[in-house]
């Protein structure tokens, strides 16, 4: 193919990847009890079948250091736990009397990650994210946006949010934490992993991550050239016209009219994007959109400009959606007429920096039953930025 198509380059590759020390900082607070239930919070070989809960996150975190790993409660304060075995400290985390501590002390664990000059540990941080009043709460998560800009500004690390509605049953009778109008109803309350990874440990850390939550949120948002596109061509074709790949990587298609001269053709193609070997698979939770540029066919450098109003063009992208898995669908209508100038177009597809979720955990208001207070407050500070992930070619002719 010629100059004028090259392969759009992640702006955020990982880079070789290497086994970190892990420090683990589990909150201790009470509101923290609800995610083990009663009938068996003492039983150690008692895991959930269903979804994301406490006891599975725990386990898969600590697999994350294996030995490497130090422990860390932050309640009323930030303390160190002792040294034990794997099953010793699984007995311990599981045990409803580990969760006793009437504060959230956060900003005592985030002071710990901030002492982490040269960035060389991960850090992940175990919370329900609530606090006893909305004026705390909004201060945690200010200081995390604050510790995360920090954390990222180097580029040599990545920040990350895991979020799951966890199985939940109430255990106190205050509503600091995350509550039910029937006391006795079982329920799933937000859960969080606020994680602080070198870019070295990121591809293995987020792989754990997305494996145990519902939602994963990683910035800056990581990318790389291993995005897999292929097509179907979908719905009546109206004209003569062909549509084939010309090109597999980078992709490009083609869309060629044929027949009378100046008589309009046009194809409905869904263009698939495979994000199961690519770290593209860890933004596929955020707020997605593309944009088209385009340029006249030749065989120098590009020349590319916005497209402007698709409804106008050769090439007309649809709504990105997520597909089943590691897959996003993006529908195109491509037109043409034999005797076209030839045209190049070019899709770029892009994170906007913020989850698409973040809406169904935040509350409206301190003391919301369920989602939690404050939570945007953590993006105002760290303030992202849009990330393109990857890109397709269509050619016009």
């Amino acid at each position: 193919m010629n100059a004028a198509v090259k392969p759009v380059a992640p702006p955020h590759p990982l880079g070789p990847q290497s086994e970190t020390d892990v420090v683990l900082y589990i909150d201790r607070s009470g509101s923290m009890n609800g995610y083990l239930d009663a009938a068996s919070a003492d039983s150690v070989q008692t895991v959930h079948a269903s979804g994301a809960n406490l006891r599975t996150l725990l386990t898969r975190l600590l697999a994350v250091g294996g030995e490497r790993t130090s422990l860390i409660g932050f309640g009323d304060r930030a303390a160190a736990l002792p040294a034990l075995s794997q099953a010793e400290v699984l007995e311990h985390l599981f045990s409803q009397a580990f969760y006793n501590e009437n504060n959230t002390e956060t900003e005592q664990a985030l002071a710990l990650v901030r002492t982490d000059s040269q960035q060389a540990r991960v850090h992940l941080v175990v919370t329900d994210g609530r606090r006893g009043n909305g004026e705390a709460a909004v201060a945690q998560y200010q200081r995390m946006g604050e510790v995360a800009s920090w954390w990222t500004a180097s580029g040599k690390g990545i920040f990350a949010i895991s979020a799951s509605m966890a199985p939940f049953r109430p255990v106190r009778s205050d509503r600091a934490g995350c509550w039910q109008e029937s006391p006795e109803a079982d329920g799933r309350c937000p859960l969080y992993v606020f994680a602080f990874i070198p870019a070295a440990a990121a591809e293995r850390t987020l792989a754990i991550l997305d494996a145990v939550s519902d939602r994963l949120y990683a910035y800056p948002t990581p990318a790389d050239s291993a995005l897999r596109i292929e097509h179907t061509t979908t719905g009546a074709r109206q004209g003569s016209g062909s549509v084939g790949v010309v090109q597999a990587r980078p992709f490009v298609l083609g869309f060629r009219a044929q027949g009378v001269k100046n008589q309009p053709t046009a194809a409905e193609v869904k263009l698939t994007l495979h994000a199961d070997e690519s770290t593209v698979r860890f933004a596929l939770d955020d707020s997605l959109t593309w944009r088209l540029e385009r340029s006249v066919l030749r065989r120098e450098e590009a020349d590319w400009t916005d497209a402007g109003d698709v409804a106008d063009d050769w090439v007309q992208p649809g709504a990105l959606t997520p597909g089943a898995g590691a897959e996003l669908s993006l529908p195109l209508k491509v037109r043409s007429y034999a005797g076209i100038s030839p045209t190049l177009y070019r899709i770029l597809i892009s994170s906007t920096g913020m989850p698409r979720w973040v809406r169904e955990y935040e509350a409206v208001r301190q003391g919301e039953p369920v989602r939690t207070y404050g939570l945007t407050a953590l993006f105002t500070q760290l303030q992202p930025r849009p990330s393109v992930l990857g890109g397709a070619f269509v050619t016009v002719y």
